[in-house]
């Protein structure tokens, strides 16, 4: 066979070779549309925390993977309820009840997004809500359980209190943008009352606030997140969820008991106002986990007893100028989730200064009392001053508990009080995780049969209701230590 009719037949079988194979590389996959045991699921169960009825939840998501060489398709994805229950999904950002002929490539994954938001359930107790979501294949139906705990609440929005009324603890009440007390009048506020503030929401009170709780029933202030950041980690434990509770200028004669008050910006803002009259008296409460402070008092006539005001970034307890006196109070900060700041946990002014001039412009007389307290954090020093020689300044500590290193200018106010490197309470986030905090005092607590007997008349029981007449002596703080304690 000639040469060039060798070579031409040649190419031709070349061609003919690359054509086919490129004809074979370019068919489709193959599908496969009964997966076995090639679908792997991340989860079996969604569950989601306690959402208020009406309002959207938080996104949760799963992921469906294909674990085989080929192509699988899931006839359809779909909610049982068919969207009845609340539930929805989303698909590739679509959200639908339910979605057809979807493919998943080999080694590929499937990624499902789900949102929950419940219609009313009409009771005054959380409902659990039930759903699934199905897979349908060629073969076994596969299903993913979804449930939530739907709770009915009270919603309020730029609520303004416009004449003396009263709210109860038969549902949560949520709070939008604000709730207002107004100008002579008062909000009395019932026991176990549960008040949900949401992003930014503030309540601000001009006329007069009755908020009385008991040991069983509490009253509770707080964030309205009742989902989780991380598995032991609730949004309930952040700071920073809402913003404060105000007492204003014009607000006089607040009682606060039994009062549970977290995750806020500020704990309690009192505004300077006539020292005639009383601000605020607050007993058996909690103030905790604030992104600035606890207490800011601003020229006001403000008592505590038998309060726990802990953790913040920054001071713990403000008090600038006016009438302070707090007894058996545990005022500590052991701040962890977010930074904690060079301010001590106790700071008193009694004037302000102008930066520029560096003189006195505005004074502030201050008379401050501590009793049987406990003043303490994880600073070398706990208590900070801002004081001008020239304003009244009356301070004095009767049997409180302080760190070592403490300033020696708290000594020439101090009477029978005791220095220690650790103060020794139960717990402070000693999992390192859960950020959970417990105030009450070990066994070998500094702070133990260290208080005066003086005040015994006022504060025989402690926070918790257990008796400060155990021993000889009552312990210092808002708790008494108690044997075997949990």
């Amino acid at each position: 066979m000639p040469i060039h009719k060798l070579l031409t037949r040649t190419v031709s079988l070349a061609f003919l070779v690359v054509f086919l194979s490129t004809m074979v590389s370019c068919r489709p996959d193959e599908i496969i549309t009964n997966p076995g045991n090639d679908l792997k699921f991340s989860s079996d169960t969604l569950s989601f925390d306690t959402v208020f009825s009406t309002v959207g939840s938080t996104t949760a998501w799963m992921t469906v993977r294909n674990l085989s060489d080929k192509t699988i398709r899931i006839a359809s994805i779909s909610l049982q309820s068919g969207g009845e229950s609340g539930f929805h999904i989303n698909l590739n950002g679509i959200t639908q009840t339910s979605f057809t002929n979807v493919e998943i490539p080999a080694h590929d994954s499937l990624f499902l997004f789900v949102e929950v938001k419940t219609n009313k359930q009409g009771t005054t107790t959380p409902n659990k809500v039930q759903d699934a979501i199905l897979f349908d294949t060629d073969g076994p139906r596969k299903q993913i359980i979804l449930q939530a705990w739907s709770w009915d609440a009270v919603f309020f929005k730029g609520k303004v209190i416009r004449s003396d009324s009263t709210l109860t603890s038969t549902l949560p009440i949520v709070v939008y943008d604000s709730l207002v007390v107004a100008p002579n009048t008062t909000l009395t506020i019932e026991p176990g009352t549960q008040l949900f503030f949401h992003d930014k929401a503030m309540m601000k009170v001009y006329g007069t606030l009755s908020a009385i709780g008991t040991k069983e029933a509490p009253i509770q202030m707080r964030g309205d997140r009742q989902d989780y950041v991380l598995k032991n980690l609730p949004y309930d434990r952040f700071p920073g969820q809402w913003y404060f509770l105000q007492f204003t200028s014009t607000s006089f004669n607040n009682r606060l008991e039994y009062l549970d008050i977290h995750g806020a910006y500020y704990g309690i803002v009192a505004d300077s106002s006539s020292l005639s009259q009383s601000k605020l008296k607050m007993f058996n409460s909690v103030i905790h986990n604030m992104v600035n402070s606890c207490l800011l008092s601003f020229v006001s006539n403000v008592e505590f007893g038998n309060c726990q005001l802990t953790n913040s970034g920054q001071y713990t307890v403000g008090v600038v100028g006016g009438n302070a006196l707090f007894t058996h109070c545990t005022i500590a900060n052991y701040m962890g989730l977010i930074n904690r700041g060079e301010d001590p946990a106790l700071i008193l002014v009694n004037y302000q200064i102008d930066a520029r001039f560096k003189s006195v412009i505005h004074s502030f007389p201050l008379t401050a009392t501590f009793n049987n307290c406990i003043i303490f954090g994880n600073h070398g020093n706990e208590v900070g001053y801002i004081k001008d020689e020239l304003t009244d300044w009356n301070l004095h500590y009767q049997n409180c508990l302080f760190p070592t290193s403490t300033k020696p200018t708290v000594l020439t106010n101090a009477s029978d009080c005791l220095y220690a490197a650790e103060a020794k309470f139960l717990n402070l986030n000693s999992d390192g995780e859960s950020y959970r905090y417990d105030f009450r005092l070990d066994s070998i607590s500094p702070a133990r049969r260290m208080g005066s007997t003086a005040f015994l008349g006022s504060y025989s029981t402690d926070l918790n209701g257990v008796s400060r007449t155990i021993e000889d002596k009552p312990d210092v703080g808002a708790y008494e230590w108690v044997q075997g304690q949990k």
